[in-house]
């Protein structure tokens, strides 16, 4: 049996799109569906460090954490704080999965800029921290 595809979809840059591209387009949409289009008007209303002390930004955290697997993404520390970091704010309050990622005190940050400590950049830099970290930071 042979099948024909007539419907191609294309990605932002004109190509076809892959298989998991469209896997990912469709589960944020299922999300959007899920969720609801709109943030929840009492959350709309929160400055964010008020927001983030909600039952549900908690709920979304910890759906987050579960699924990095309580592991930092990016040199996969298990043994500190870890946070849950917004890739975009243009959802907050109803975040996509892929508008989170988890990191460790130390690379959330270092993402952000700010200075550490001498002690954690030392741990920052032991060797397996530092190679994992180095390996990710190469890979984006």
């Amino acid at each position: 049996m042979t099948v024909i595809a007539t419907d191609v979809e294309e990605n932002a840059d004109g190509a076809p799109m892959t298989t998991v591209e469209a896997l990912n387009q469709a589960f944020e949409a299922y999300e959007r569906i899920w969720r609801g289009p709109d943030r929840d008007p009492e959350l709309s209303r929160l400055r964010y460090a008020d927001y983030l002390r909600t039952d549900h930004w908690r709920e979304t955290r910890e759906r987050a954490l579960m699924r990095a697997g309580h592991q930092c993404k990016r040199c996969e520390a298990t043994d500190r704080r870890l946070d849950v970091h917004h890739l975009s704010y243009e959802r907050l309050g109803r975040e996509l999965e892929s508008d989170l990622t988890v990191l460790c005190s130390i690379c959330h940050a270092i993402e952000h800029g700010e200075p550490i400590s001498d002690r954690d950049w030392m741990i920052a830099t032991e060797a397996e921290h530092f190679a994992a970290f180095e390996a990710r930071r190469r890979r984006r």
